[in-house]
């Protein structure tokens, strides 16, 4: 019998329950990446820099260019714990995912992290956007593969940020 390793998914995904407004998701999220924590903390040395700015930039890279992103329908969320989200890794996730994928790693490296939930429309304070940001040497370091570029933040009107 194979061994089963410590990122083999347990083939469920957890569907947001009640309503799925930005902090109920939020909240699975946030149980998401502590359910993660064995999973990232087998993988988390594999994305260590230099230092923390460019540990940040190697995760960020690894899912920019790895992970396949699509948006998930707005009446059925999901969040996903890190080995599944690796396993599903061409099928699809999106900022929830990827926010999970971060945070996960970068709290098994000790990098203090947040979750920034963002809203980018002017008449709603309804965020409907998530990703990680780091705290290397007192400065705000984003991690959002959604964003073509490390380090860069999407415009918003209004933001919440979330800590663990």
């Amino acid at each position: 019998m194979a061994k089963k390793s410590i990122l083999t998914p347990d083939f469920r995904s957890e569907i947001i329950q009640g309503r799925q407004d930005a902090f109920n998701i939020a909240n699975t999220i946030k149980r998401a990446i502590l359910d993660s924590k064995a999973q990232s903390d087998s993988i988390a040395y594999k994305f260590v820099g230099e230092n923390d700015y460019q540990t940040c930039k190697n995760l960020y890279n690894y899912i920019r260019h790895n992970i396949r992103y699509k948006k998930e329908q707005s009446s059925l969320q999901t969040a996903k714990t890190l080995g599944r989200i690796l396993f599903d890794k061409n099928s699809g996730n999106d900022c929830k995912h990827f926010t999970i994928i971060s945070c996960s790693i970068l709290r098994s490296l000790k990098i203090p992290c947040i979750m920034r939930l963002i809203s980018q429309n002017f008449y709603s304070v309804e965020p409907t956007h998530i990703y990680c940001v780091a705290n290397v040497n007192g400065n705000d370091v984003i991690l959002d593969a959604c964003i073509s570029e490390f380090d860069k933040e999407a415009n918003y009107k209004y933001k919440y940020d979330i800590k663990f």
